[in-house]
């Protein structure tokens, strides 16, 4: 069994007029984390009036926009993993559990 995501996600800068909106898993050949889309500017009422980037890439590898890449997974530095000190155990003495209501 797994998760994906899939769908369309579209993010909103009213202040400035822009939006983004970007399909995920949508476009046949293509591995199912495979998204694109596109940024473009607004006008009154929310039309798109241009666009301003494309992008593309997968969420679990890279990020291309305006054809630069701007996020490779495989460029990232691995950190090492630092445990942390675990809680005492809960005790499962009853007395410490409330009775049903």
């Amino acid at each position: 069994m797994h998760h994906q995501l899939v769908g369309n996600i579209t993010f909103t800068d009213e202040k400035n007029g822009i939006e983004a909106s970007v399909d995920i898993g949508a476009q046949k050949g293509k591995p199912k984390d495979y998204f694109s889309g596109r940024i473009y500017r607004t006008g009154a009422g929310g039309q798109e009036l241009e666009t301003l980037s494309t992008l593309y890439g997968n969420y679990m590898g890279y990020v291309d926009i305006d054809r630069k890449r701007y996020f490779d997974v495989r460029d990232q530095k691995v950190q090492e993993v630092i445990p942390l000190p675990l809680p005492a155990p809960f005790s499962a003495n009853r007395q410490h559990i409330p009775a049903s209501q």
